[in-house]
Order: structure tokens, then C-alpha cells, then sequence
């Protein structure tokens, strides 16, 4: 889209806010909104050039805070394994979903330890005084929407808790390292891997 190029091309003044808003219509006023959605897109270009739509009704932008439902759905899942003879659960997201998979170390009783990759912070910071299982972060140093740090004081206050946490950081890597740019980054994902089972088996031994 337009926007996208001159957000590409001028770059944004804020690294924690959109390059540009799109303000949108009512769908019951006008049902072509799905097809107006390819107008703010980012086409090829990263995901960070992409408008981001306001909404007229419920929460003005998604995903921003926990969506109603997230937390239940997990215990739900938990309470199907252990229904099933799975003794041991653990978490894994990635991107938002990395930060509701470290929100369960307070959100879900029994969890083991919880994983994430590239999450975001405000998905697990509102309970970080209530966090009780081991967390283990997975992040890139080149990450325009994760910032590393954002979790520094989280980790001091788990280590002050006793609760043992870790967070790598791959230099170089960008957002979603392990998923959409994986063949650029075979190194690092393999790291990864080998570090998810380090954490497991370190909790519950295969």
C-alpha cells in the first residue's frame, strides 16, 4: 500500500507505535471491509510497514491486551492432556502467543514451565507478581517489535522469587526467526530446539 511505502521509505518516528492508523467502516455498513483490508498491507515488505486498522466498536486496536477467553482456553487444553494421562505440561507461543505462553506461569496451576518465543511483554508483565513456573524466552537482537530489555525487570524480580528463568538473545535475528525467516536462520533454530529440550528435561527428565 501507500502507506507502507512511505513508512518503508521515511521510516517511523516511534519505534512503539504504527507508521500509520487506517480508520475503518462498520461491516454491517459496508461488507466489502475484508477486501479494503489488502489497501493498508504491507505486500512483501516486513510486517511493520502494514497499517494498523482502528476499530468503531471493542477494543479501538487488537491484541494489545489479553482477549477474553485465552486463559481458559489453555486450562482447558491442560485439563484434556492430564484427563489423558500427560503428567507434565508445558507452554509454547510465539509472538503474542509467546507472551500468553509466559502469562501461564501465573494463569495455569500445575503448568511446568512455560516458553515463548519473540512474546510480547505486556502479555505476561500485568502477573509477573504471580508468575510460579520456570520461563524460558527466546528472542532476537534484531527484533523491530520485541525489545529484549522490556523483560529486565521481570527477570530480576523471578530470580528474587527463586524462580529459575532464561532468555536468550540471537543477535541478528529478527521477528519470527523461527517460523518465517527459518531458512536464513537454520543456525539459530536449531539453537532454539536444543534449548527447548535443555529446559524440558531439566524440569522433567525424559
Amino acid at each position: 500500500s501507500l502507506g507502507s511505502w512511505l513508512a518503508y521509505g521515511l521510516g517511523s518516528e516511534s519505534d512503539d507505535l504504527p507508521a500509520f492508523v487506517v480508520f475503518t467502516p462498520q461491516p454491517d455498513i459496508n461488507p466489502s471491509q475484508a477486501l479494503f483490508t489488502r489497501m493498508w498491507s504491507s505486500g512483501f515488505l516486513p510486517t511493520r510497514h502494514s497499517g494498523v486498522a482502528l476499530r468503531a466498536q471493542g477494543d479501538p486496536v487488537l491484541f494489545l491486551e489479553n482477549p477474553n477467553g485465552v486463559d481458559a482456553d489453555v486450562r482447558a487444553s491442560a485439563a484434556h492432556l492430564r484427563a489423558a494421562g500427560v503428567n507434565v505440561v508445558f507452554t509454547v507461543g510465539f509472538c503474542f502467543g509467546g507472551g500468553m505462553s509466559w502469562r501461564q506461569s501465573a494463569m495455569l496451576d500445575g503448568v511446568a514451565g512455560c516458553i515463548g518465543f519473540y512474546g510480547l511483554a505486556n502479555g505476561v508483565l500485568p502477573v509477573r507478581d504471580q508468575l510460579r513456573a520456570p520461563l524460558l524466552m527466546l528472542l532476537g537482537g534484531e527484533d523491530p517489535i520485541v525489545n529484549p530489555a522490556d523483560f529486565d525487570v521481570l527477570l530480576s524480580d523471578l530470580a528474587s522469587n527463586g524462580i529459575a528463568s532464561t532468555r536468550h538473545v540471537y543477535p541478528g535475528a529478527p521477528h519470527s526467526f523461527f517460523d518465517r525467516t527459518y531458512a536464513e536462520h537454520g543456525d539459530e533454530c536449531a539453537d532454539a530446539w536444543h534449548r527447548i529440550l535443555e529446559f524440558t528435561d531439566a524440569i522433567a527428565p525424559r
